[in-house]
């Protein structure tokens, strides 16, 4: 039997709430969201929801090559922004530059990529640089961060639903 199956067969009677923690300092979230990164978390959302917008208008893998690979490159950029080093190391000093340095300069190139999508205007050559600097996941798939719709499985991931149920 599925844990689907089990939870559908023997349904929940009651619920725990689960207080939040982290390995951080004092098992709270200071570390990351405090005085010194509160200005990043603004950023970091916006980020969220463009990349989402722009996502959810390629529900399907491009053909044009070029604006797949750019599709991709934004979204290795989301994900390098939202590193929690940046906060981290921000909120302990040891590298306050370097990691605010580092986030400005991800945050710039997914701006960059995200104009270049929308404009329908990609410039190649900067692409290839950008893609030169962090071309870290070369599996990464932009749709995961299309909009999906609670209880509904996106299409891409339909093939995993038998995991689930």
């Amino acid at each position: 039997m599925t844990a689907g199956e089990y939870l559908h067969a023997h349904p929940p009677t009651e619920a725990i709430q689960i207080p939040e923690s982290s390995w951080g300092q004092g098992g709270h979230f200071y570390v990351w969201n405090n005085h010194l990164t509160e200005w990043t978390w603004p950023i970091i959302h916006a980020c969220e929801k463009r990349i989402n917008k722009i996502a959810d208008k390629y529900p399907e893998i491009p053909e044009d090559k070029l604006l797949h690979r750019a599709l991709n490159q934004m979204a290795r950029e989301n994900l390098l922004l939202q590193s929690s080093d940046w906060p981290f190391l921000i909120t302990t000093w040891q590298a306050k530059d370097y990691a605010t340095d580092r986030f400005r300069e991800h945050v710039d190139r997914f701006e960059k990529i995200c104009d270049m999508i929308e404009s329908g205007n990609i410039n190649d050559e900067e692409l290839k640089k950008i893609e030169s600097i962090d071309n870290c996941f070369p599996e990464i798939d932009y749709r995961v961060y299309q909009s999906i719709e609670e209880g509904v499985i996106p299409q891409q991931s339909a093939k995993l639903a038998p995991l689930y149920n």
